[in-house]
Formats: C-alpha cells, structure tokens, sequence
C-alpha cells in the first residue's frame, strides 16, 4: 500500500474513534442518568449499545494505531 493510503485510513480511523468516543461518553451518562442524557436515549439502549461497542472501538483503534507505526518502524528500513 502507498503511505498516503495508509495515513488516510489512519485520520479516517481517527474521526471514527472520536465518534465512538462520544457515543460512548453519551450512552454511559444515559445508563447513569447525569446531565439529561436519560432522555435523549431510555437506559435499556443506552446499555445495550455500551456493552456492545467494546469489540468494534478496539478494531477501530488498531486501524487507527497500525499503519503509523507501519510506517514508522517497519517501512523505515
């Protein structure tokens, strides 16, 4: 792959983190109830979606994570 591929995918990789990031932010304070959040989305959502965006954020964040340290250490030689 060229680099410019790769560091794309890895800013695209990072926009999605910060999506994934906030949802999160979002659905814990729902479960909890804190700052209104409860009524943007009811609590049995807000934990289902929690609960199931472990898997997906860490394959996010390796594809974020990977192709600069790519090519920081292994294309460099």
């Amino acid at each position: 792959m060229k680099p410019s591929t790769l560091l794309r995918t890895g800013r695209v990789c990072g926009y999605i983190l910060l999506l994934f990031i906030l949802l999160y932010l979002i659905t814990g304070f729902s479960i909890t109830g804190k700052f209104g959040f409860h009524k943007i989305i009811n609590k049995n959502l807000a934990l289902l979606i929690h609960l199931n965006m472990e898997i997906p954020f860490l394959i996010v964040l390796i594809l974020h994570v990977f192709p600069h340290l790519y090519l920081r250490y292994i294309k460099k030689r």
